[in-house]
């Protein structure tokens, strides 16, 4: 089995679409920071503690927080995402990129115990 440079490129793309999801997060914590409390306070949480729980640091009892576990795990689903979703046209790929988005989420919540870390917010 060969894989050809038009399904690689195509593969590529849709991954660019999780991952563009992803990289939009980081503006998040600025945004929430910068509002302060010219918003209501949901909001500015939403917008700062978002993303921590979609790239959770995984605290352990004996170690500080560290994001290097879910980044791996996020690769991975980057990489499977884009394969699976060869053939579809993008708009249908950013819907299904916002399910696996959410999806692995509370994947990652749900096996956090399992492996021994606990969820704790990082903020100010």
């Amino acid at each position: 089995m060969t894989i050809s440079r038009r399904d690689l490129k195509q593969g590529a793309a849709r991954s660019a679409v999780l991952a563009g999801y992803l990289v939009a997060l980081i503006p998040c914590v600025l945004l929430g920071v910068a509002l302060g409390s010219t918003v209501p306070a949901p909001i500015t949480n939403v917008l700062f503690f978002g993303p921590q729980y979609v790239v959770p640091t995984g605290l352990s009892r004996t170690a500080p927080p560290n994001y290097w576990w879910s980044l791996p795990i996020w690769a991975v689903v980057l990489v499977v995402s884009g394969w699976a979703a060869g053939e579809w046209r993008l708009r249908h790929v950013a819907w299904v990129a916002v399910l696996v988005l959410l999806g692995v989420t509370i994947a990652l919540h749900l096996l956090m115990p399992t492996l021994g870390f606990m969820f704790d917010l990082v903020g100010p």
